[in-house]
């Protein structure tokens, strides 16, 4: 990426991420550090996701879409988003280990989901790339962040903005700011 992020908020290299989701000793924790981090899903999401939302053997998860206004829960719209093998299996091993038979995946207040991402970084002394404490909503842009710099065409961008919810591109094109030689290539490669 070209120039800095500071329109995005803060955020977290995959590098710091990958470390903490690999170092968190509790498998509900560590489910929902990555679950907001490979997904790029809203806290209040993850919240709502039930253990039918997930299907492994399509390698997917239906995630609630809370950005639209719905009458009731009965009506709330999900969002298709694929699941990387690294997600799939920390949820895998956290739902056949889990004691709770309920239907939410994380049955614990948004406060408890704030807690567990801050707590968990301060632990391993994670901080965004300005220095400020990592929240949910950190992770967000951190996924973000990753696949705008691992996109390589607009369709990506197009698919970026399917994944996170965004009615309105311009809203996922604040993750995406091309140098002019990346452009330049990109046309080449286009156009040759």
């Amino acid at each position: 990426m070209y120039g800095t992020m500071k329109d995005v908020g803060d955020y977290i290299t995959h590098e710091q991420a990958e470390y903490v989701i690999n170092k968190i000793p509790i498998l509900k924790h560590k489910a929902f550090f990555a679950t907001l981090y490979y997904t790029g899903a809203r806290v209040s999401e993850a919240l709502l996701l039930k253990v039918k939302d997930i299907n492994f053997k399509e390698g997917v998860i239906y995630m609630p879409t809370l950005k639209k206004r719905v009458k009731n829960n009965d009506d709330i719209p999900y969002r298709m988003i694929p699941m990387c093998d690294k997600l799939s299996d920390i949820l895998q091993s956290y739902l056949r280990n889990r004691r709770s038979e309920n239907s939410i995946v994380f049955d614990f207040t948004r406060q408890d989901g704030y807690y567990i991402i801050n707590r968990w970084c301060k632990v391993y002394n994670i901080r965004t790339q300005s220095g400020r404490q990592v929240h949910p909503h950190t992770l967000r842009h951190s996924f973000a962040i990753r696949l705008a710099e691992t996109s390589q065409s607009f369709g990506d961008i197009r698919r970026l903005q399917t994944i996170l919810g965004h009615s309105n591109i311009n809203t996922t094109m604040i993750y995406v700011n091309f140098s002019p030689s990346e452009l330049k290539k990109a046309i080449n490669q286009a156009f040759s």
